[in-house]
């Protein structure tokens, strides 16, 4: 079976949790995503994982 989607790989410039964060605020300003951000529930500011 052939892939739809290419491979594709990001390289990031900053902390795992920076990044999340950062595509956190541009889905939310774009608005057209639903945006679900799971955070570690001993420390709310660290942020797990993020669903589009």
């Amino acid at each position: 079976m052939k892939d739809r989607l290419p491979r594709m790989s990001v390289k990031i410039d900053t902390t795992p949790d920076e990044f999340l964060r950062r595509i956190e605020t541009i889905a939310l300003q774009i608005g057209e995503f639903v945006v679900e951000a799971e955070r570690d529930p001993g420390d709310t500011d660290n942020l797990t994982a993020l669903n589009l």
